[in-house]
C-alpha cells in the first residue's frame, strides 16, 4: 500500500504545476520576470580559449596519468587490506 501514497503525492503535485501554468496574471508562472534571462543570452559573448602548446599538453597528461596511478595503488592497496 506504499505505492498509493506516492502516486497520491505525484498526482497532487501534477495538479499544482498544472495551476501555475494556467493560472491567471496573478499567478507565480504568468507574472514571472524573463527579461534577465533573454537579455544574458543575448548579451553574451562568445567564449575565448587560449591555443594549448603540445609541451603543455603533454605535461597535462603525464600529471594525469601520475593521479591515476597513485588512485589505482590506493584501491588496490585498500582492497588488499578489506580481504
Amino acid at each position: 500500500m506504499t505505492g498509493a501514497g506516492v502516486m497520491m503525492d505525484a498526482i497532487k503535485t501534477l495538479r499544482r504545476n498544472r495551476t501555475l501554468l494556467k493560472g491567471d496574471n496573478s499567478s507565480t508562472y504568468k507574472s514571472f520576470d524573463k527579461s534577465y534571462i533573454t537579455n544574458s543570452i543575448i548579451s553574451r559573448e562568445a567564449p575565448i580559449y587560449n591555443k594549448a602548446s603540445k609541451e603543455y599538453l603533454k605535461q597535462i597528461r603525464l600529471e594525469q596519468i601520475q593521479i591515476k596511478k597513485s588512485t589505482r595503488r590506493k584501491s588496490a592497496s585498500i582492497l588488499f587490506l578489506a580481504i
